[in-house]
């Protein structure tokens, strides 16, 4: 998949400076804005959407995304134990 994407454009294989066995796979920033181009229209209908909801219902959405995106990543880490 690295490859695919590397051939593509989108990331560049660099050495780690601190580990010379490893590679370090970056997002290459000129097809960064080729893929921002892509969530264009998702992006303006989510703030479509967003803008019909009052600052304190935002801030409930925002805890509980917070708080399940936590609960995700807790989980996660359980399982890899």
């Amino acid at each position: 998949m690295i490859d695919r994407l590397e051939k593509a454009g989108y990331v560049r294989r660099k050495s780690d400076p601190q580990d010379r066995r490893r590679v370090l796979v970056e997002a290459w920033a000129p097809a960064l804005e080729r893929i921002a181009s892509f969530y264009e229209g998702i992006d303006a209908r989510s703030r479509r959407s967003m803008a019909t909801f009052s600052d304190d219902q935002l801030a409930a959405i925002q805890t509980f995304l917070l708080g399940s995106y936590e609960t995700a990543a807790e989980e996660c880490d359980h399982l890899i134990r």
